[in-house]
């Protein structure tokens, strides 16, 4: 093992919606992360920005990893277009691709500032016009739409309320059987429960309520427990700006 690391890289909170995050083996991500730590983040003598030389052993040693499962990491992170090999005599060389894509904040924060709320003044022009540019049969439409979701039948609670709440994720999410065994996951339903703001009630309505409000226009994109806790605050301005009319054990009441 080397004799020691210093500094830092940047990690988005948008990495936990990430493939490689949320639907590959969790090795696969252990290598990714170790492969961007091990990048240079400035040009030297020996690599340049985002390149760095290492092997099958030592990642091995870092993420407690097979050979086999590295391997077919490294390939998929090739296919994926995120990194680039080159062999060598005694490992091999990596290029991280695109990495000022994931580590420009950190060094270009002005820029990046700026870039984001060009961003945001685009994004809510483009909303504003496409308010005003739908037709009678659109707003129609989706207001029976939210009609149809507002009521929701409340189920009894299993003898394992926290599986019973995995469960429904089944219509959110193909990968859900993943949550079963994901302490992150479990624990971010366990908060939410004991939340006396929320409860198991709450919180069974508005997991029932996400197959479609996936698919609603400026409603949050929630597809795991952990997605839900971060953006309920979100989900319930959403409610609010569509004037649902909640009603007590047979909706869900935010």
């Amino acid at each position: 093992m080397r004799d020691y690391f210093n500094g830092s890289i940047f990690l988005a909170r948008k990495t936990i919606e990430s493939d490689i995050f949320f639907n590959k083996p969790d090795k696969w991500f252990k290598v990714w992360i170790f492969i961007l730590l091990m990048a240079n983040h400035k040009d030297n003598k020996q690599f340049k920005r985002g390149e760095c030389f290492t092997s099958y052993k030592e990642i091995a040693e870092y993420t407690k990893s097979d050979r086999v499962c590295i391997d077919h990491c490294i390939r998929w992170l090739k296919r994926a277009t995120m990194i680039a090999t080159r062999k060598a005599t005694r490992g091999f060389y990596i290029i991280v691709l695109n990495y000022d894509k994931y580590q420009s904040i950190l060094s270009k924060k002005g820029d990046t500032k700026s870039d984001i709320e060009s961003e945001v003044k685009a994004t809510q022009k483009r909303h504003r016009s496409d308010t005003i540019n739908k037709n009678d049969k659109n707003e129609k439409n989706e207001k029976n739409t939210i009609k149809d979701i507002a009521i929701v039948p409340i189920a009894e609670k299993k003898e394992n309320p926290i599986n019973s709440l995995i469960d429904l994720f089944k219509g959110v999410n193909p990968n859900y059987i993943r949550f079963f065994s994901n302490k992150t996951q479990r624990s971010a339903l366990e908060r939410m429960v004991k939340n006396p703001e929320v409860g198991f009630e709450k919180l069974e309505g508005a997991i029932k309520l996400l197959p479609k409000t996936n698919k609603m226009e400026f409603a949050p994109r929630i597809t795991s427990p952990l997605d839900l806790e971060n953006k309920l605050g979100n989900l319930i301005v959403f409610y609010q700006q569509k004037k649902l009319k909640l009603e007590t054990n047979k909706i869900i009441k935010l």
